[in-house]
């Protein structure tokens, strides 16, 4: 029985030590500052594309929520006219000092069928 204390004090040891020197996970809200249109904008995925003239939106956003009703429309969806295609974009400068760092985006919610660009 005595034999265990010494493996599990150095086991605590080795935890906190790993607890105490783990990097600290940096989380940047990115609900503002997003561009929205509605329809095919085939060369909006490049960085360079001119959205000035998009509708300013803060996410989550649900552009069908802001049309009519389809009254003879679907029931599933609600009656909103969801379909067609939408495009949001995001101006997403990195800080120099993430260099050599592992970034995630996390998207908690996305509708049917995106796709998501990244530096075009």
């Amino acid at each position: 029985m005595t034999t265990k204390h010494p493996l599990l004090l150095f086991l605590t040891f080795l935890t906190i030590g790993q607890i105490l020197t783990a990097q600290q996970r940096e989380i940047s809200d990115l609900r503002t500052g997003w561009k929205f249109t509605k329809g095919l904008h085939e060369l909006a995925f490049e960085s360079n594309f001119d959205d000035a003239e998009w509708q300013d939106v803060v996410i989550p956003h649900d552009w069908a929520i802001e049309e009519p009703f389809v009254i003879d429309g679907d029931g599933n969806t609600g009656k909103l006219p969801w379909k067609g295609e939408g495009w949001y974009r995001k101006q997403l400068d990195i800080p120099d000092h993430y260099k050599g760092k592992r970034l995630y985006l996390l998207f908690d919610g996305i509708m049917a069928f995106p796709v998501i660009y990244v530096n075009g």
